[in-house]
């Protein structure tokens, strides 16, 4: 097996094939890690050899899984590999399947006994792993660390059966929790199964999180019939309230009452103390504890300009004239590779002046460009939503210590339904939990739909409402357009717009202006700040102008449609009379969404009114025109 090991590429698949051909139900890993690769995790392994062709050719240097349907591994991490001492004397540990991790762990592989429970985590640092939802990495899969998984002392499990689990091992860890038997578990325990393996990942000091994973997939592949999503993840928040430590050896199953939701405000507590301003990482930009979201059309730069904010972050540096206070970012690229990434990290720091490797330990770049990415994908029969993708995330953040977590994109880490408010809440809402919640964010990057991005005074985001509500802030990117002729479509300018459209912690009303630096060969912004006094007047100032214009057509008998879209609108009928406000001039994007706003705004006052004109052609159109009212405005 020496030369077997040294081989690459098509090495990976025959081992595979092995496996299966000695019996082994086999899952595709991703490259050096432990998620799997196919459609739907671990119960997917198979022994079907066209299948695991299929996957293997697919991805040449993923990992090997094996299911352990029928199967029991003793993992034994290499700080605790004298505790197993404890376990077995000397000469007891009976001869099977030894493998070294590339981590330097070791797994021990035994058949099960029929009947007999086993439990995950009996003790700290001698884990036991059994049933059909657990799997191993095996050889010759490569470790995080590089290092390759082996097979010690000629125990190629496909030479030789692993033995039975010994006598020593069943009394050691059995019995345990009901959860983790193999078969099903009736309606009458589920509540106690679940509650007493969420109680034994606590022990281990599992986060609430990673225990609804578990249950979740225990719920879905061995209860019957499943409990309720709500009921599963009521189960994981009420256990996940004790400390590690504290964790009773039985644990009552909570009331459906108790464990999903915290105590009520202490509203005494509340009053004995000044309460503070909101807090913001980028002021009216970026409020602390919740999630972001900056939307636009696909190609407009959005990667780009959210890198660079990132490098800024990481800095604690201005963004182009907004103050950005310094956070530890992950930033998830699903969308770049490592090489772009690379090419445009060198230039962002030069044009800062920063050296990109002073970035280690603030900045966190994932190129997960080809690998499993979904964050939310709600599972119709018992509504969890918890996937492998997440709880991989909530571990990177909690061992990097991140604070801003930065997603490129929606598309590629939400499965859900985007006109669903609901699962749009509970994805932005997964995120929000991971970060903490007196410095930390939740920044989502997304695309908005082609008719949304050509539209009058959008909105910047697409599919249901629950993206504009489930967010504190949004922000806008889009090209600027100019209107070249009254025949002629909008052209683009060169730049770029980024509109902050919502706020609800801080004032709205502010941009950026970006644009192309060939010498840098990134886009650089300007930040657009308004004084409210000078908006005040400014407006002011363009409604009398709107107003003007109207009135001018009129006396010169030119009828001002009330359409806002079409060959013939109201900006294009109004725009080229000499009372036209000039700073409304231009036909971008902006500045007709800021007409039609100033429309909404002169209609509520009841400066001007639509009124119903027949044409010669006996249609009837809607026009515009300025009241009593509005001509004393004007003066």
């Amino acid at each position: 097996m020496t030369t077997s090991r040294s081989e690459e590429g098509s090495a990976t698949l025959e081992f595979a094939l092995r496996y299966a051909a000695s019996g082994y139900k086999v899952l595709a890993l991703a490259p050096r890690g432990k998620v799997p690769l196919t459609e739907h995790g671990a119960h997917d392994a198979t022994t079907d050899q066209a299948k695991i062709r299929g996957w293997f050719e697919r991805e040449p240097r993923a990992n090997i899984g094996i299911s352990l349907d029928g199967l029991v591994v003793v993992d034994v991490d290499p700080r605790n590999r004298q505790e197993l001492g404890d376990w077995a004397a000397p000469g007891e540990m009976p001869d099977t399947c030894h493998q070294r991790t590339g981590g330097g762990g070791e797994h021990y592989l035994f058949r099960s006994s029929n009947g007999t429970r086993y439990d995950a985590h009996p003790e700290a640092g001698i884990d036991v792993k059994t049933g059909p939802g657990a799997y191993i990495v095996v050889e010759p899969s490569i470790h995080p660390s590089g290092e390759r998984y082996v097979w010690l002392d000629e125990s190629e499990p496909w030479s030789q059966r692993p033995a039975a689990a010994p006598d020593w091992l069943a009394a050691k860890v059995s019995p345990s929790s009901p959860a983790l038997e193999l078969g099903a578990i009736a309606a009458g325990a589920r509540n106690s199964a679940l509650t007493a393996l969420a109680g034994a990942m606590r022990r281990k000091g599992a986060s609430a999180s990673v225990i609804l994973a578990a249950l979740e997939v225990c719920n879905r592949e061995q209860c019957s019939p499943p409990l309720e999503g709500r009921e599963v993840s009521r189960i994981a928040a009420s256990v996940a309230r004790y400390d590690p430590s504290e964790v009773p050896a039985a644990i009552t199953p909570p009331e459906s009452k108790e464990g999903l939701w915290p105590a009520s405000i202490d509203l005494v507590e509340l009053a004995s103390r000044e309460p503070s301003s909101p807090k913001f990482i980028i002021p009216d930009w970026g409020p602390v504890g919740y999630a972001w979201l900056m939307a636009g059309h696909g190609g407009v730069g959005k990667s780009g300009i959210a890198l660079t904010l990132a490098v800024c972050a990481a800095l604690g540096e201005p963004f182009f004239g907004l103050p950005v206070e310094q956070r530890k970012v992950l930033y998830l690229s699903c969308e770049d590779r490592t090489d772009v990434l690379h090419w445009r990290l060198s230039r962002i720091c030069a044009y800062f002046g920063a050296d990109m490797a002073a970035l280690a330990g603030r900045l966190q770049i994932l190129d997960l460009v080809g690998r499993e990415t979904v964050l939310y994908e709600r599972d119709p029969r018992t509504g969890g939503m918890v996937t492998l993708p997440l709880m991989e995330l909530e571990t990177r953040v909690r061992e990097y210590g991140s604070q801003l977590v930065m997603v490129d994109g929606i598309a590629d880490t939400y499965s859900g339904n985007e006109n669903s408010r609901t699962e749009v809440k509970r994805y932005v809402n997964a995120l929000v939990s991971l970060i903490p919640p007196d410095s930390g964010a939740a920044m989502l990057i997304g695309h908005i739909a082609k008719p949304s991005a050509s539209s009058l005074g959008s909105e910047g985001y697409s599919g249901s409402t629950g993206w504009h509500n489930s967010v504190r802030a949004r922000w806008y990117l889009y090209p600027e357009t100019t209107q070249s002729g009254d025949d002629e479509g909008p052209s683009k300018t060169g730049e770029l717009l980024l509109e902050l459209q919502k706020s609800n912690l801080g004032r709205t009303d502010q941009s950026m202006r970006f644009r192309w630096d060939e010498q840098a060969r990134l886009f650089v912004g300007k930040f657009e700040a308004n004084d409210s006094l000078d908006r005040t007047s400014r407006d002011t100032e363009e409604r009398i102008g709107i107003m003007r214009s109207i009135m001018s057509c009129t006396q010169a008998g030119i009828t001002v449609p009330a359409a806002m879209t079409g060959p013939r609108t109201a900006y294009l009928v109004l725009s080229i009379r000499p009372e036209f406000p000039p700073s409304l001039a231009g036909d971008t994007k902006s500045k007709r969404y800021r007409f039609s706003r100033h429309l909404e705004k002169l209609r509520g006052m009841q400066h001007i009114r639509e009124c119903a004109m027949a044409r010669k052609d006996r249609h009837h159109i809607t026009i515009i025109e300025v009241t009593t009212e509005g001509v004393r405005a004007c003066g």
